[in-house]
């Protein structure tokens, strides 16, 4: 096991063997085998509007919760929230010992769906050594009451509110520079990447195992079950019977 991939700025779990889980559809779960790859998505292209901004207390507070020497950049703040948007990336988990029937109908558009399963510490040890990413949990407050962490740029990328705290998210992150102007420049460079890019794991590592949607029909099962040993994954596939009928 490699040293975990977290942040002295960034919660996280403290257990290298809580249970991670990401929910996907087949079309998602072959990019991943393909690809040998996790899709980092850039953060303002999530559906979210909040995703990765300073919080609205911030907002209408700053000029009284931040150092006088801040005055010049508190009229950019906004602009610079919106830049670090543009260049910072994630690849959301779910943390939960047992497979979640909401994550399955929030994030799965039809019985076609995926679950891998692994562990917060498989999850770190698939990313080689030198990609500078961190994993973190994100934090869910009220918005309207609560600062901004001080001390990170980053810090808003490991926030959320207190509406999807049902997600129990923990992260994959990186951030590009977002203050490229400051180097003399009339303008920040644009971002590197338009909608994300992909990060390389290690499969055999990641997968810990696959689970198929509990409204999958038999077809996709067997389907998945020949994708896997086609693409040499060792883990066990396991159809969910998380509907299954009770027997009494």
């Amino acid at each position: 096991m490699s040293e975990l991939k977290v942040h002295p700025h960034f919660d996280y779990p403290k257990d290298p063997g809580t249970t991670l889980w990401r929910y996907m559809d087949f079309t998602k779960f072959l990019s991943l085998l393909e690809d040998s790859a996790l899709f980092m998505t850039r953060a303002d292209k999530f559906r979210d509007p909040f995703e990765g901004t300073i919080t609205s207390f911030d907002k209408a507070n700053r000029y009284a919760i931040y150092e006088k020497g801040m005055a010049d950049i508190l009229p950019h703040m906004d602009h610079l929230s919106d830049l670090q948007r543009e260049r910072s990336y994630v690849n959301c988990w779910h943390a939960n010992e047992f497979e979640s029937a909401a994550m399955w109908d929030l994030y799965l558009k039809s019985n076609e769906g995926i679950a891998i399963k692994t562990t917060f510490q498989m999850l770190s040890d698939s990313i080689a050594d030198g990609q500078k990413v961190w994993i973190g949990s994100v934090e869910y407050i009220d918005y309207n009451t609560t600062a901004t962490p001080r001390g990170n740029l980053y810090s808003p990328m490991f926030l959320k509110r207190k509406s999807f705290e049902h997600e129990r998210e923990v992260r994959v992150f990186y951030g590009e520079n977002p203050n490229d102007y400051s180097a003399g420049k009339t303008k920040p460079d644009e971002p590197k990447y338009q909608y994300g890019f992909s990060l390389s794991v290690d499969l055999h590592i990641l997968i810990q195992e696959v689970y198929v949607s509990p409204n999958a029909p038999s077809w996709l099962y067997r389907l998945i079950l020949k994708v896997a040993e086609r693409c040499e994954i060792e883990a066990n596939v396991i159809q969910s019977d998380l509907y299954k009928s009770p027997i009494f």
